[in-house]
């Protein structure tokens, strides 16, 4: 039976911390071992990502099997917010959302599954033990994003999390600071937003007429 690598050896080859001679011992164990396979699909966080692949020169067939034991593992990746904004000059308008929206203002009653204009759009949803907060407003008539992560029950801010935007055109990656990512202004769009171990959101954002 093969031995397993160390995590250490691992985490060094994801990280690209390894010399050439033993980036191609750390692969050609990779095409024999499966565990090690599965280990480094997880530290890649390549559960549906083809380019989180792209660095790796074992087999397509080896590629297919990390693939199978994440999908195995954590079945597929599936939208856990679903919105979609109008934004027409200073007014957020929002046209659906699978989320609870919020009032901005506190004097304002919270709505749900209900269109509501404003300055700025939002929605929460909980995810296991956080509450996501997705903020889009309008400056100068042009979107801003913003993903919040807190834990309710302590209401303290989630550090660190990798959140990646992609769009048809560009993508961004923020890590939250004080809970928060900021991705500023965006154009009118479809986006696919990740955040990492928590899930995905998929958002669009209109242009008013």
């Amino acid at each position: 039976m093969t031995e397993c690598l160390s995590d250490e050896t691992l985490a060094a080859y994801v990280d690209g911390r390894v010399d050439a001679s033993e980036r191609r011992s750390v692969e050609t164990h990779l095409v024999r071992c499966d565990r090690c396979l599965e280990q480094v699909a997880l530290l890649k966080r390549v559960s549906d990502d083809e380019a989180a692949f792209a660095d790796l020169t074992v087999p397509p067939a080896v590629l297919a099997r990390a693939r199978a034991l994440i999908a195995e593992r954590f079945g597929p990746r599936t939208s856990i917010v679903d919105l979609v904004v109008r934004i027409a000059g200073s007014v957020v308008e929002v046209l659906r959302t699978t989320g609870e929206m919020l009032a901005p203002d506190p004097a304002s009653a919270a709505v749900r599954g209900r269109r509501k204009p404003g300055r700025r759009a939002l929605v929460r949803k909980r995810v296991g033990d956080l509450d996501l907060i997705i903020e889009v407003e309008s400056r100068d008539g042009e979107p801003v994003l913003r993903i919040l992560l807190n834990r309710p029950e302590t209401g303290h801010p989630v550090h660190g999390v990798r959140v990646d935007l992609a769009g048809s055109s560009d993508s961004e990656t923020r890590f939250t600071e004080k809970g928060l990512a900021d991705f500023g202004p965006r154009r009118p769009d479809r986006y696919r937003v990740r955040i990492e171990d928590v899930g995905d959101i998929d958002l669009e954002i209109q242009s008013g007429s």
